[in-house]
């Protein structure tokens, strides 16, 4: 609810909330010394170190990296604000920040199949699927699919878990989207009902048993019985995880994606990964490079921040 709420007004209903977990080959990293997946990005940099060949790529992730960059970034301690939403002055040079992108970057250019820095998910799943990586960092709604029968014959060698932490914690990355009506609608009453109806506990149970969809923003669902059973696979808890993630993200650390001028400044980090892992720029200035522009961003947009008059 949190990113639909200001003070105790309401705007919007959740349906969704995608959380970042990790899909990995455990058999993979059983063979490299890994009795479980890697606890800290660190760790996961040296098995992917350990892992990577031509055939089997060490890592994979998808190419929407404002998304999944942040993973990083908040567990060394960085942000793209000083104090959101109040403060909203740009740290992305920080040297925390810094060290998450060396580190991000390095996973991307170094460990990545051929063409990761730009991964669709379909392709990333699908690499996934073939046997082509040891590990995919995205989504639940992207990740479940690595296991679909359908589409591979590894799944009984995947297990899921969730992401690796840093020196500042552990900060899972939850997206959420929301139903809401649109002021000048001519339906108010009938845009409601549809709201309350697909919202409800009933249709979200249904979606997440009948479709597949876990990636559902109600813990009762979550928390149901049959719901574990269905989503439970080589002892990996996916509904565990999910609502795990939910209730981390609980602590408010997300909550620089409802800063109203975060989206072109997410642009902005794919740009700036996308250079700095393709070798254009070093981490530094690339990171200086996408600090002045969230600056402008937000100047041209009128928030004032530290060190203006």
């Amino acid at each position: 609810m949190a990113p639909f709420k200001r003070g105790e007004t309401i705007y919007a209903l959740p349906w969704l909330s995608d959380s970042t977990v990790v899909g990995y080959r455990a058999d993979i990293f059983d063979k490299a010394g890994y009795a479980k997946f890697p606890d800290t990005f660190e760790a996961l940099q040296e098995a992917a170190k350990k892992i990577h060949t031509r055939q089997t790529a060490g890592f994979a992730t998808q190419d929407n990296l404002h998304w999944i960059f942040p993973n990083w970034l908040l567990s060394y301690g960085g942000g793209f604000f000083a104090n959101p939403p109040t403060d909203l002055t740009p740290t992305c040079d920080t040297p925390e920040a810094i060290r998450a992108a060396e580190l991000f970057t390095t996973m991307l250019s170094a460990y990545s199949p051929r063409g990761g820095i730009k991964l669709d998910a379909s392709i990333a799943e699908a690499i996934m699927q073939q046997g082509k990586a040891a590990c995919y960092l995205d989504g639940m709604g992207n990740t479940q699919h690595i296991i679909d029968p359908k589409k591979t014959s590894l799944g009984d060698r995947m297990a899921f878990t969730n992401t690796p932490s840093g020196p500042k914690g552990h900060f899972p990355q939850l997206a959420v989207h929301g139903y809401f009506i649109n002021k000048a609608s001519k339906n108010k009453h009938a845009g409601w009902e549809f709201i309350k109806w697909a919202a409800s506990k009933d249709v979200m149970l249904g979606a997440a048993l009948d479709q597949g969809h876990l990636a559902c923003t109600r813990a009762s669902v979550l928390d149901n019985p049959e719901v574990r059973r269905k989503f439970t696979w080589r002892g990996s808890d996916l509904a565990a995880l999910h609502l795990a993630v939910m209730k981390r993200a609980d602590a408010g650390y997300m909550v620089y994606r409802t800063v109203p001028q975060f989206p072109p400044i997410g642009d902005r980090v794919i740009i700036a990964m996308t250079a700095i892992a393709s070798g254009q720029t070093n981490v530094a200035d690339g990171m200086k490079s996408l600090q002045k522009d969230a600056r402008d961003i937000l100047e041209k947009a009128g928030v004032k921040m530290q060190g203006q008059g």
